[in-house]
Order: C-alpha cells, then sequence, then structure tokens
C-alpha cells in the first residue's frame, strides 16, 4: 500500500500519495541541487555535503554522484528507482568498482580528474559553473574553511584516497530485504568504508505537487563503523625511528632528514610516512621524496624511499630549473625508475640508501635556492610544525604519505 503525506501550505493542505520516481536521473538531478537532503548526518559526515561530481566517468563505468564532506570524506552515490530494476542488487558491486577507480588517486588528479572536469561539464549545478579550484567551490558553498580545518580537509581526502576509504551510498525508491542483507554483510566483512542504504521516495499530488523524503534504511552497525570524523594521528620522527628499528638505516634515514631541514625542505608528515617538500617562490610546495617505513606501502602504493616529482605540479613547473638537475643527479643512482600517475621517481632500497646516503645528500644540495636565509627551520621534531605550510592542491600535489 503506498504511504502517504499530508503537505499543509498557506493556500491550504492536500495528502500526497508515494508514487514512482520518473527515472534515476531524476534522483541524479534532485540531490545534485539539493545535496543537503543526503541524510549527511546519519553517515556521521560533517555537512552541508558538496557536489564535485555527476556522471563522473571512470574506468569501470559512470559514477552517479560524488560529493566530499566538509571532514575531507568522499561519498559516493548510486541511484536506482528501485527493485524491478534487474541489476539492483548489483548497484552495490558498482559503487565498489567505482571505489577501486579512485583508490590512490593524488589529491590532485582527484581535484583534476573529478571535481574539475565536473564544474567545468553540462551537468554542473549552475551555482558551480566554471569553478577553478574545490576551494573555490567550497567557499561559494559557505565554507569558512582556513588554516587548520583546510589542512585537515586536504590531509583526510588524501589518506582516504591512499587507502580507498570512502562512504558508499545507494539511493532508491524501494529496497529489497536481500539488497539489505547484502549491505549488512559488506559492513560487517569490510575494513574501513562503510555502506549505506537510503530510500529517496517521491510523493505526488493531483495538482502537480512533488515532495521528496529521504530516510537512511540502513548504516553499519557501530561496532563496524569507523571514526570516520576523528582526524588521523599523524607520525612523528620518534614513532618513525621505533618503527625502522635500531639498524643502520636508521641512521641513515635520520641523516637524510636532518640534512633535508638544513636545506629549507618542509618535512609533511602523514600517519605512516612522510614526503619531503620543495618551498617555491610563489607557487607552495613540489614534492621531491616521499619515504615509508619498512613493509609499509604509503601513497600511490610507495614503499621505502622514493626521489621524483609530480610533473603536473604547479610548484614543479615554476621550479623546473632546480628538479630537473636533482632529478639528473638522482637517476644516476641506480635506483629502480617509479611511474605512478603524474609522479616520476626512482626508488632506493634500504640497503641502498645506506650504502648511498652521502650522495643521495648530495643530490639534495642542487635544490637548495641561490639566496637561501640565513635561519634553518627545525622542522623535524614536530610533525604539527612540519604541517604549518601544507596548502593542498591548490599549490601543491597534495601527496598524504598516510
Amino acid at each position: 500500500m503506498p504511504r502517504k503525506v499530508l503537505m499543509q501550505a498557506p493556500g491550504g493542505a492536500c495528502i500526497l500519495i508515494e508514487d514512482v520516481v520518473h527515472s534515476e536521473q531524476q534522483l541524479q538531478k534532485l540531490l545534485r541541487d539539493h545535496p543537503d537532503l543526503l541524510p549527511i548526518d546519519d553517515m556521521d559526515l560533517q555537512g552541508p555535503a558538496l557536489v564535485v561530481g555527476k556522471e563522473t566517468g571512470v574506468l569501470s563505468g559512470s559514477i552517479d554522484l560524488v560529493l566530499v564532506a566538509r571532514g575531507g570524506e568522499i561519498v559516493l552515490v548510486e541511484f536506482k528507482r528501485g527493485p524491478e530494476n534487474p541489476d539492483f542488487r548489483g548497484a552495490l558491486a558498482q559503487t565498489l568498482d567505482y571505489g577501486s577507480d579512485l583508490w590512490q588517486m593524488s589529491p590532485e588528479d582527484f581535484e583534476r580528474q573529478v571535481a574539475l572536469r565536473y564544474f567545468n561539464s553540462t551537468e554542473v549545478a549552475p551555482k558551480w559553473k566554471g569553478c577553478p579550484s574545490m576551494e573555490t567551490a567550497m567557499k561559494l558553498a559557505g565554507w569558512e574553511m582556513q588554516g587548520e580545518d583546510m589542512r585537515s580537509f586536504w590531509d583526510r581526502l588524501s589518506s582516504d584516497l591512499a587507502d580507498g576509504t570512502f562512504t558508499y551510498v545507494v539511493a532508491a525508491q524501494r529496497l529489497t530485504t536481500p539488497m539489505l542483507r547484502t549491505a549488512e554483510y559488506l559492513n560487517a566483512t569490510h575494513r574501513s568504508s562503510r555502506f549505506y542504504l537510503v530510500e529517496l521516495v517521491r510523493f505526488a499530488g493531483q495538482a502537480g505537487e512533488e515532495v521528496f523524503e529521504a530516510r537512511t534504511v540502513l548504516r553499519p552497525m557501530p561496532s563496524s563503523t569507523p571514526s570516520s570524523s576523528a582526524p588521523r594521528k599523524k607520525l612523528t620522527l620518534a614513532a618513525l625511528m621505533r618503527r625502522i628499528g635500531e639498524t643502520p638505516y636508521t641512521g641513515a634515514i635520520l641523516t637524510l632528514l636532518h640534512a633535508a631541514t638544513k636545506r629549507e625542505l618542509v618535512l609533511f608528515w602523514g600517519s605512516a610516512g612522510l614526503s619531503i617538500r620543495l618551498r617555491s617562490r610563489t607557487t607552495g610546495l613540489a614534492s621531491v621524496g616521499w619515504f615509508n617505513p619498512p613493509e609499509v606501502v604509503g601513497w600511490n602504493g610507495l614503499r621505502d624511499l622514493v626521489l621524483g616529482y609530480s610533473e603536473t605540479s604547479k610548484a614543479y613547473l615554476q621550479e623546473k630549473a632546480r628538479i630537473e638537475p636533482f632529478m639528473d643527479r638522482v637517476s644516476d643512482l641506480g635506483g629502480d625508475p617509479v611511474s605512478v600517475g603524474t609522479l616520476r621517481g626512482f626508488h632506493f632500497t634500504p640497503e641502498q640508501v645506506v650504502a648511498q646516503i652521502d650522495t643521495i645528500i648530495d643530490a639534495l644540495d642542487l635544490l637548495i635556492p641561490v639566496e637561501a636565509p640565513d635561519a634553518v627551520p627545525s622542522g623535524l621534531t614536530s610533525a604539527d610544525d612540519a604541517t604549518r605550510a601544507h596548502t593542498g592542491p591548490s599549490g601543491d600535489e597534495g601527496d598524504p604519505t598516510a
């Protein structure tokens, strides 16, 4: 039996009766234009959410809707009219395919391949048309974020992309018992991502009135829900040394990090590793190295020490005169070439780092600005000091090493 609602308006009251939605596209447009309708609070996320993609093309298909929450979490939404659709339960599998396509993207790639494509497409809502960056869109959305809040946003976005930790939502007019069971199973067994089923119900009146209601039908049990709103604890130098252990490798890495700070490079600490970044004169920071402790897989699948750069980083384009001689020297050190997305570099094993630490540090000398300031930043004893310079993709490729 169809559900009914009473709608009261200045002109009187009327009964609206549950009716089928016209199409999945109607649901997409509805949430694109009114993302506040999505029950974001039920997902333990901080709203309002910002739409950064509609019909986003990826390798496995087109993501119906991509949103980001204020905390930096990514929400992927798949729409289905209802159980009459033969691939209704397959919607959950589709969302996982989409997540695998975004997994290990850099924040800069996510901004360029998802958000900017949307802002410059015919699918975008008029308010966001032509936005040059996600940060501009955040301001238009009324997000008053700066300083630590903005750094936390990019850090969380970076970490979730690296880990593949997303919030998956399937929205439909009616949900079936088998689909509820499948989503319960995924929530119980999936390590980090979370799955929600949302009923998006259309009520219609005889005079053409329409009312839409969104209600969360299934959410993860508390025991299977990660603390998404809590910031991930950043690695410290002391913790990093403990992870490596008392070996010659520890001494070599410590020497490298001290040498980097003395050469005016910035250490950006994540929750599992760190990146070494070059200060650009005008466009923020450019990463020139990434380090993860033994057996830790970091951003874009990087391991151990990788020295390199991102081809599309604005800071790299500004500082090519320093980075290219550095890379020429690094290429002679015997590391294995690395090519992931826009990243180009060389991987060095612990044994190679210990054997060639002096020549690696000599390569860092090529990154010293011609007129370096006298003051040397400490930047090494506190992860917080190193993160103050992080600006996100607008001034850096934003790799997380998290």
